[in-house]
């Protein structure tokens, strides 16, 4: 059977804003709507990086390092390096990306537009090294349940270019003073649904008898729009003055992906550090 893309689309809208209300209520619970000056550092390792449900055929682990700035009138920039650790040790992608916060319907609902360019090296292995630029749009809501994010993602570059769809649903536990004064504990589970054409690698094997690698592959047709993967994370996130703390695990599963490709759930580990200079 067929998938109906515009039929996603209305679902992902109606999943982004459900109703909660119920006798009593007095309507939605919304996110703080106060945009301030920030300016962070932080340093990020992960065991291995996924797109679109999608991980390479041997796992990227990485360590990475960026700077960010926010300012009051929601106007944000940064910049971010990776360097590969497997399965080679090399500066491998640069990012900068710029973009606006604001609010729309009477600032219950928090949205966001923005740019991106990353570069790779010449022999990069990322399945994504073909796809350097990104236009997003995001729209997210907080509920008494859940909150709620949506990610509208046009990807392009070298001759590929793809659009995906992403709905995010969490919930924040909080714990507060839980080992020193004004400190705080953030559980965040989180499940995500994405959707979308997958170009980036629209690949079939030069060498049929050869396992699938991004050295024997090569484009061919475009792909269809169709759910990509589904992903469930586990973040906790440890605040002590201006030190974030963030270990995450995340398990992965693809869907939709080419047969050929032999495409199974990953799991894997990401840790954040982060240090609010401003």
């Amino acid at each position: 059977m067929k998938k109906n893309p515009s039929s996603f689309v209305i679902l992902l809208l109606v999943l982004l804003f459900p109703v909660h209300l119920k006798a009593g209520d007095h309507g939605p619970v919304t996110s703080d709507t106060t945009l301030t000056r920030t300016l962070l550092i932080s340093a990020d390792y992960g065991t291995n990086k996924t797109y679109l449900g999608r991980s390479s055929s041997v796992n990227q682990v990485y360590v990475s390092s960026s700077v960010s700035y926010e300012s009051p009138s929601g106007f944000f920039a940064g910049i971010e390096a990776y360097r590969l650790l497997q399965p080679r040790n090399r500066w491998e992608e640069f990012d900068i990306h710029a973009g606006w916060d604001f609010f729309l319907f009477r600032k219950s609902v928090e949205a966001s537009a923005s740019y991106s360019h990353s570069g790779y090296g010449k022999q990069s292995q990322q399945i994504t090294s073909s796809l350097n630029n990104n236009l997003e749009f995001t729209l997210g809501k907080n509920f008494r349940v859940v909150k709620s994010k949506l990610f509208l993602d046009f990807d392009f570059g070298n001759g590929s270019k793809d659009f995906s769809i992403a709905l995010d649903e969490s919930h924040d536990f909080v714990f507060e003073n839980l080992f020193a004064e004004e400190d705080q504990l953030k559980v965040k589970p989180l499940i995500s649904l994405g959707a979308g054409t997958l170009n980036f690698y629209r690949l079939y094997l030069k060498k049929p008898s050869e396992k699938p690698s991004l050295q024997n592959l090569a484009a061919t047709i475009d792909t269809k729009f169709a759910l990509t993967g589904i992903e469930f994370s586990l973040p906790l996130e440890y605040d002590l003055g201006r030190f974030s703390f963030e270990p995450a695990v995340h398990y992965n599963i693809p869907l939709n992906q080419p047969k050929r490709f032999n495409s199974t759930p990953v799991t894997y580990f990401t840790v954040s550090l982060a240090y609010a200079i401003i």
